[in-house]
């Protein structure tokens, strides 16, 4: 799998200086990062200043850390598979088990009491951010059929920053 930034880096690669090589390294291995991090955040990573982020990133051909930041997330809503880091397989990992343990515990009485609690409320939040808000939309749409006679108000829909949802 590759990405934009992936590509660039291995276009300059035999040209960057030793701080700008572990950037490189940095971001080649930890892709994700660059989406979750501040240009601070990054320079504290790899033992380089922020200014040195900054020309980095320009030298790859970005105006600042927000363009760069844009064109993932324009790839990543293109549906444009982006390389794996090894903590983000270990974080897949852990979720899973996490997902397997409560079904080994959930009991059909804690399943009736949950639905129960949630059909007799008078309304229910929903609140989504960044990649739990496609679940949360998903989980308005269930109530919406469970629970007809309530109505549902957004209070925001950009899928970047998040949404709540009151029914």
């Amino acid at each position: 799998m590759t990405n934009p930034i992936a590509e660039r880096i291995a276009n300059h690669y035999s040209e960057l200086t030793e701080g700008n090589r572990r950037l490189a390294d940095y971001l080649l291995v930890n892709p994700d990062k660059i989406l979750m991090l501040s240009t601070n955040e990054i320079a504290e990573a790899c033992a380089v200043s922020k200014a040195s982020v900054s020309r980095f990133i320009r030298k790859l051909g970005y105006q600042d850390h927000g363009a760069l930041r844009s064109e993932l997330l324009d790839e990543r809503d293109k549906g444009t598979p982006m390389a794996l880091s090894n903590e983000a397989i270990g974080d897949f990992s852990s979720e899973i088990r996490a997902l397997e343990a409560l079904l080994e515990n959930l009991n059909e009485s804690d399943v009736e009491s949950i639905t129960g609690a949630i059909a007799g409320s008078k309304g229910v939040k929903i609140i989504g951010y960044r990649n739990s808000y496609p679940v949360a939309m998903h989980f308005r749409q269930q109530l919406i059929q469970a629970r007809p006679s309530r109505s549902s108000t957004s209070t925001g829909s950009n899928h970047r920053r998040g949404s709540g949802v009151h029914f």
